[in-house]
């Protein structure tokens, strides 16, 4: 008896009262930003609305509705579970039985012994889920959002989202707000984007740090030889060159900004004196422990050690960002302990 009235409570906090051949909710139009995920899972019967034919997208998912729904979403069995042994879940409780098999499966933990169903479910702890649920591949780039530290509790989660695009963050301020609640819409979209490829953003893909690594060192060898021939000119022959004939090499590898900035200055203090500070100009052949941070879709930031060698006496750090112009990614920045 206890199962089918967890059942039928269960149904009706997830099943709405309008036909799938209607649209499925009334708050939730057809232009709204997540109306295709939502009618996805509502017609794989993974989650459903009220009874008052509402699904309230913008409300925050409750600890319980997400246990609910990634049993849905598994078709795990919730059959001769091990009771949870949360104190604050109780034989009865609505969501007793998925409460008791997500916990069986390792999919959503407690805290100090509670599992707190009727709290919101943060988009950290939503980021863990799905990671553990659905046991995402390890992530092999690094996501700079400013408000995820490493030593934050979800880093390798929401790492993880980050790089199989189920998760892209905030733009405007490229964070993740883990401490923020999860909302029934934001919810139904990441997991409708691990289901289902096609709801992933149509965002180019970025390269891995092999990539990028092979750019930055054809970039310091071309632009190095480029300035020792054109230095060696004018010193033999005693005649300035100008910065225009070596400038082409220069705009396969950098953008405009560092040109001008950087580049454009450096030739022509270095010109008259053959350039002795270009050897210790170009650090990344030399540099260990790389490293490759995604602060977006088309900026990244390369970062490792110089160790100490015969030109620094203590190790050096540094940090070459980089940034993606139509299909191709130029040097923006070097910045770092000189």
């Amino acid at each position: 008896m206890k199962q089918m009235i967890s059942f039928i409570i269960a149904f009706l906090l997830l099943t709405p009262s309008v036909s799938l051949a209607e649209t499925p909710f009334t708050d939730v139009e057809t232009d709204f930003w997540a109306d295709d995920e939502i009618r996805f899972l509502h017609e794989r019967e993974v989650i459903g609305g009220y009874e008052t034919g509402e699904f309230k997208p913008n409300k925050p998912v409750t600890r319980a509705q997400a246990a609910i729904i990634i049993v849905h979403a598994l078709e795990l069995d919730v059959e001769n579970r091990p009771a949870p042994s949360f104190r604050d879940i109780r034989d009865g409780f609505h969501a007793y039985e998925y409460v008791a098999a997500v916990a069986d499966e390792g999919i959503i933990h407690g805290r100090n012994g509670n599992f707190l169903p009727n709290a919101p479910l943060t988009r950290g702890q939503m980021a863990a889920i799905i990671d553990r649920a659905f046991h995402l591949e390890e992530a092999t780039t690094q996501t700079s959002f400013t408000d995820v530290k490493r030593n934050n509790t979800f880093y390798s989660s929401i790492q993880n989202l980050a790089h199989h695009r189920i998760s892209t963050g905030y733009e405007v301020d490229i964070t993740f707000r883990p401490n923020q609640p999860t909302t029934r819409a934001q919810f139904s979209v990441f997991l409708s984007r691990v289901l289902e490829d096609d709801f992933k953003p149509n965002v180019p893909a970025i390269p891995e740090l092999a990539f990028f690594e092979e750019l930055i060192l054809e970039a310091e060898s071309e632009v190095e030889m480029a300035m020792y021939e054109k230095w060696e000119d004018a010193f033999y022959h005693d005649q300035p060159l100008s910065f225009e004939e070596v400038k082409p090499t220069f705009e396969n590898y950098y953008t405009d900004e560092m040109i001008d900035s950087v580049w454009k200055p450096f030739y022509k203090e270095e010109l008259m004196s053959w350039g002795p500070a270009l050897a210790q100009t170009f650090h990344f052949q030399m540099m260990e422990d790389l490293t490759l941070h995604v602060v977006g879709q088309n900026y990244v930031v390369i970062t490792g050690i110089e160790p100490v060698n015969e030109m620094n006496s203590g190790e050096m750090y540094f940090e070459y960002s980089l940034v993606r112009t139509d299909s191709n990614w130029l040097i923006d920045d070097i910045s770092g302990n000189y």
